[in-house]
């Protein structure tokens, strides 16, 4: 475990889960969005609204960090495939090499030809040549942080070093992998569940406001008028920007119990 946990912080400098330049800008342009929005919801004003555009470099950090723990997920659900690929390969008594071939054109069935997958398995196989498939193997698990892949890697190692009947043992690591990403599977569709609930309740607050703006526009003038009026919206951003750090906190923490 310990190993998979310092793969996992490699593969987070510059893993195969690592956003690209397109991402970056969506992304920060929607973050952006957002803080405008909320500078013009509680302050009213133009001048909160670009002063809030400040805090778009520390929120794009823990955003940068969910959308890699996403891709991780995705990557990890392929690879579950692969693994069920392989291991009825193996049943079917083909080689390990040709078990992986068959597994390769398995995943080119079931997603893109340029899907983080199928690239890393074709990488696999072209330098199978210079180096075994299960250190390719490994050194796609360094890098993308999947304990799964890193379990099968060492397997096959030990086999090969042990001499024991390798394609039987990978049959049963596969079998293994197979049924543990599925139960992860489903806690997570329970938390994810969970985090929908969540981020629509933290989307009522703003919701409120917007609703008096357009319904009673001079309802709430004396909060956006005089120095009392913008402290009191201060405390009350500052608690609802807390509440939604705090909710987002809970469910990531969850998440990473799965």
């Amino acid at each position: 475990m310990r190993r998979w946990k310092l793969a996992g912080r490699r593969a987070g400098a510059a893993g195969t889960c690592e956003p690209g330049a397109r991402w970056w800008l969506l992304a920060a342009a929607c973050l952006s969005g957002v803080l405008g929005l909320l500078g013009w919801l509680f302050y009213r004003s133009l001048r909160a609204v670009l002063i809030l555009q400040a805090a778009l470099p520390a929120l794009l950090v823990p955003v940068r960090r969910e959308e890699m723990k996403r891709r991780r997920w995705e990557l990890t659900l392929a690879f579950k495939d692969a693994a069920e690929s392989l291991g009825a390969a193996l049943g079917a008594g083909y080689s390990v090499d040709n078990a992986f071939r068959a597994a390769l054109e398995d995943l080119r069935s079931l997603y893109p030809a340029q899907s983080v997958i199928v690239r890393e398995f074709e990488g696999m196989l072209a330098g199978a040549e210079h180096r075994d498939v299960e250190t390719a193997l490994a050194e796609f698990a360094e890098r993308s942080g999947i304990e799964e892949a890193d379990h099968l890697a060492q397997v096959m190692l030990t086999g090969r070093r042990t001499g024991g009947n390798l394609p039987a043992m990978i049959e049963a690591t596969a079998r293994g992998i197979e049924e543990k990403i599925e139960m992860k599977r489903e806690l997570s569709l329970m938390i994810a569940a969970k985090q929908l609930e969540s981020r629509i309740l933290c989307l009522l607050p703003c919701g409120m406001i917007l609703y008096l703006q357009l319904c009673s526009p001079g309802f709430l003038d004396p909060l956006y008028e005089g120095l009392f009026g913008r402290l009191l919206m201060s405390v009350l951003l500052g608690i609802y920007a807390g509440a939604v750090l705090l909710s987002e906190k809970i469910a990531s923490a969850c998440a990473g119990e799965v």
